[in-house]
């Protein structure tokens, strides 16, 4: 853990760049090795990158990202990409359905918090 925080701050000197911004610079260098963690990844990179777009430009963008990505699935695998998408949003409703107006406006709060949180710089 030493070498690893001499490191750091050895390249933060040399670049100029806070510790955060290093690690982050190093993560996004960063490849993934098995399926769950690419996910969680490039997940994490798409709400990150259209998080501070209005509303409209978040959901064109969206549209477009998803399309190009539905257009690299194979064609046997394309009904399977739909159900799990409609069985998903329609659980994620039902979650969404079961909350009290108070737990949902907690929720969505603490999410934009989040979002928020992930923007800042250190």
């Amino acid at each position: 853990m030493k070498m690893t925080a001499e490191g750091l701050e050895k390249l933060s000197n040399e670049t100029g760049l806070s510790i955060g911004e290093v690690i982050d610079r190093l993560t996004m260098q960063m490849k993934a090795k098995d399926k769950d963690l690419a996910v969680s990844i490039a997940y994490q990179e798409v709400i990150m990158q259209l998080s501070n777009l209005p509303q409209e430009e978040t959901n064109a963008a969206f549209l477009e990202l998803v399309t190009v990505l539905l257009a690299m699935v194979p064609e046997e695998y394309a009904e399977d990409v739909y159900e799990r998408a409609a069985l998903g949003r329609e659980n994620a409703n039902r979650c969404f359905e079961r909350l009290t107006p108070d737990q949902r406006a907690w929720f969505a709060s603490h999410l934009l918090d989040d979002i928020d949180n992930m923007m800042r710089p250190e």
